[in-house]
């Protein structure tokens, strides 16, 4: 009894938590961005919490195309709440492919900083992708998975708050590619 109670405090409390990150997000996405950091350490730290929740996990990090000049990696931004968006997205990869491999692709240029998320999990019908960011929503086939429906929505959130631009492509029963740009002409912290 007594580990069943504890198990769903536990719930209870990840629920509550991630409510309190979406409202942190501001609702209209106007929270100030004050901090500036760069892209790849920013993934270097989601992989290392990744490693924590899912220690045999299959994430492989690639930045084969990272540029010398450092200010062309570094973006504005909240540090704690992109790195939450990007541990959404990719303990959702690791999550969805039951643990097969899950690639990151950080691609950066003069114009813009890309990262693609690419998953062989079990994907997303169509039907669901119109309903993918709206909270609590939970697909068909994701359902036998523990989860609120918050992860995505929240993520969407904190991406839009960053002047950046999400985009999900998924093939049911062959996985899902997650594509994150940021602008470099977007690239300016709100006021």
């Amino acid at each position: 009894s007594l580990e069943n109670i504890n198990k769903q405090a536990s719930k209870l409390g990840k629920l509550t938590e991630s409510l309190l990150k979406l409202t942190q997000t501001g609702y209209d996405g106007t929270k100030q961005v004050l901090d500036e950091a760069r892209i790849d350490e920013i993934l270097l730290e989601v992989k290392a919490s990744i490693d924590t929740l899912f220690p045999n996990n299959r994430v492989n990090i690639k930045l084969n195309s990272i540029p010398e000049n450092e200010a062309l990696l570094t973006i504005p931004c909240n540090i704690p709440l992109l790195e939450l968006a990007l541990n959404n997205i990719i303990s959702n990869a690791v999550k969805y492919s039951d643990n097969d491999e899950v690639f990151v692709n950080l691609m950066v240029d003069d114009s813009r900083i890309k990262i693609v998320i690419t998953d062989i999990g079990i994907g997303i019908p169509p039907e669901d992708v119109p309903y993918l960011y709206e909270p609590f929503f939970r697909g068909k086939i994701a359902s036998k998975y523990n989860g609120y429906g918050l992860g995505l929505p929240l993520a969407m959130k904190i991406i839009r708050m960053h002047n950046g631009e999400l985009q999900i492509q998924s093939e049911t029963g062959k996985g899902t590619v997650v594509t994150i740009t940021f602008e470099k002409s977007n690239r300016k912290p709100k006021k």
